[in-house]
């Protein structure tokens, strides 16, 4: 199940249940999304998005404890923010260039080449501390796609 809650004009906020078919809802919920911007914007938010979002899945433990990963969209034309958050250890900054021959390992290196600035923190979400990994498009988002991650 996904569910969708506008908490301000430019910030949607997409809970997921972490299952195989997380990324697959969360397509879903970000057609129905309503866009202020190009085809190939939508295109890349969905692509980065769906990303990060299969990252959590597999690699936070969120699927083994029965979990949920929370999606933060912040759509300020012409920039974008996304935060993806769950409950695990969180991810180291730096990459590493993914094996031609593996079949993964390359969703982080896609976040590097698709977005301007990424990283990752620690927030709090519904009254617990998560690790959240976050990626900013547009480069009018540089200055301030930090202080807002």
């Amino acid at each position: 199940m996904a569910t969708l809650q506008q908490t301000h004009d430019t910030l949607h906020r997409i809970d997921l249940h972490a299952d195989d078919r997380a990324s697959q809802r969360l397509r879903r919920v970000l057609d129905s999304l309503e866009y202020d911007f190009d085809r190939d914007v939508a295109d890349v938010l969905k692509l980065a998005t769906t990303e990060l979002v299969t990252n959590a899945v597999r690699h936070s433990g969120a699927r083994q404890r029965g979990d949920h990963v929370v999606v933060f969209i912040r759509i300020g034309p012409p920039s974008l923010l996304v935060k993806v958050c769950d409950r695990g250890p969180g991810v180291e900054q730096g990459i590493t260039r993914p094996d031609l021959m593996s079949e993964g390992g390359r969703g982080l290196f896609l976040i590097e080449a698709l977005a301007e600035k990424w990283g990752s923190s620690t927030v709090e979400v519904d009254g617990h501390k998560w690790s959240c990994v976050w990626a900013c498009f547009g480069e009018e988002a540089l200055p301030t796609c930090a202080q807002t991650a």
